[in-house]
């Protein structure tokens, strides 16, 4: 199975018994799935920058 990465340049080829260990770490399984992932802020992630 082919993995996609957060950039839909990045990608990754996994074997079918592996595939769950890489959804975990934040790969996804098709292209268009990389856009609908909700994007987060560092700063305020970290609190930085509250106030």
């Amino acid at each position: 199975m082919i993995t996609c990465g957060p950039y839909s340049l990045d990608y990754l080829v996994v074997a079918n018994e592996e595939i769950e260990g890489s959804l975990k770490q934040g790969w996804v399984k098709h292209p268009h799935e990389t856009v609908e992932k909700p994007k987060r802020n560092e700063a305020v992630k970290d609190g930085e920058n509250q106030g």
